[in-house]
């Protein structure tokens, strides 16, 4: 593109996400990018648009500041967003975002991510059929933004243990994913207007029953390793066969019944359960109790949505014997 031709409004903002992503820029210095040319327009309109430019980008969730003076550098803040794998990604649904047309900027920022994850990607000469699967949820789309701003949420939800729906006020910290569902863990203030103390509570999406309400409050709760359930954890598993990939992944505590006993340090929960559930009934979470309590809860709901797994669960329930 030459440097006297026009660019889009979207490209521009991309241009500028772009640049701030690697450094804080003045407004000078976002001036000289090739597609912030000021060649033929006044510099009040210039600025008008390099203004309108930000605001549209602080709308679609991300964080920019100015320093003030004396520098008066526009700062990008990186540090709430939400990392993205790309894996497996759908090519139909490649193919949708990039053929997508929309009247405001977010079908373009999702064409720029979809553009980035490609670019980030790796050839490969193995072809395997790709399949969509789209947790549940939709409420994931109005919370993800509020957690990049910082922001408080207001819903209805309505619990598991409940037949009225509550009004909850939270802070919202991580968007999850387990086993289909989209979930929220976060911080709750308030439920039905009565401050709470409960503290970390976890919310599955598709329980949330009325339009998501983006408060201009921001989070005051600060999140703590142990509030995350994410958090690594260390783990006790058999596995029936030593030969097994995670046998070698751990420290082995004990060989008995033609099996092994390995201690896992510093594993994610998720992938932890992943791991196991793709072992099927040839790996027995043993221990820690409470980790092992959270497993088994995990798999009920999975038998609930795959009974097929009923097998793997009644293994994961009856405990063997640890040395």
């Amino acid at each position: 593109m030459g440097s006297t031709e026009k660019y889009s409004a979207d490209e521009r903002r991309f241009a500028l996400l772009t640049a701030l992503s690697l450094r804080p820029h003045t407004a000078e210095q976002i001036f000289a990018l090739p597609a912030f040319n000021r060649e033929g327009i006044s510099e009040a309109a210039a600025e008008k648009e390099l203004v309108r430019d930000i605001e549209v980008l602080r709308s679609s969730g991300h964080r920019i500041t100015n320093t003030g003076a004396p520098d008066y550098q526009y700062v990008l803040d990186n540090s709430g967003n939400i990392p993205v794998d790309g894996t497996g990604m759908d090519l139909s649904l490649v193919r949708y975002l990039l053929k997508y047309r929309s009247a405001d900027g977010l079908g373009a920022f999702a064409q720029q991510g979809v553009t980035k994850l490609l670019s980030s990607g790796e050839y490969s000469d193995d072809i395997s059929p790709y399949t969509l699967h789209v947790p549940t949820g939709e409420a994931v789309t109005d919370i993800a933004p509020a957690i990049q701003l910082g922001k408080r949420i207001q819903f209805d939800y309505s619990s598991a243990s409940t037949s009225k729906p509550a009004r909850y006020l939270v802070e919202p910290w991580q968007i999850q994913v387990h086993f289909g569902a989209f979930y929220l863990l976060g911080h709750l203030v308030a439920r039905n207007g009565d401050p709470t103390e409960n503290g970390t509570r976890t919310f599955k999406l598709d329980r949330v029953c009325s339009p998501v309400t983006v408060l201009d409050e921001d989070c005051v709760h600060p999140v703590t390793d142990a509030q995350i359930e994410l958090a690594p954890v260390n783990a006790r598993v058999f596995l029936t066969d030593p030969t097994l990939p995670l046998a070698q992944r751990g420290r082995v505590l004990a060989q008995r019944d033609g099996g092994v006993e390995i201690e896992l340090i510093g594993m994610e929960r998720t992938d932890l359960f992943d791991d196991l559930i793709f072992h099927g009934t040839a790996a027995q979470l043993l221990g820690p109790d409470e980790l092992r309590e959270e497993y088994v809860s995990r798999l009920r709901h999975l038998v609930h949505l795959n009974p097929r797994r009923e097998k793997h669960f009644a293994d994961n329930s009856e405990r063997p014997e640890a040395t």
